[in-house]
């Protein structure tokens, strides 16, 4: 679950159609009912591997969102200084 938490927070900044329902919402293994709140998730290397290279796409945008931000601003600064 911490994984997930940490997806939900990126999706507070990101925006929540950033990531796939997928890859948000906890999986349920086959065979398991989906609205039961005590079914067993899925926790499949495959599944756990995808949802941490997305948290890996969501921070690397944030992070190049901050540095075009930084880069704006300082080009602003400039401009206004001259």
């Amino acid at each position: 679950m911490a994984m997930t938490n940490r997806l939900h927070a990126l999706t507070r900044t990101l925006g929540s159609d950033y990531f796939s329902v997928d890859v948000m919402e906890p999986a349920v293994l086959s065979g398991e009912d989906p609205v039961d709140p005590n079914a067993t998730k899925d926790v499949t290397p495959e599944r756990f591997l995808r949802m941490e290279k997305e948290l890996v796409r969501g921070k690397a945008d944030i992070v190049s969102f901050q540095a075009t931000f930084l880069l704006m601003s300082n080009r602003n600064f400039v401009d206004e200084t001259t």
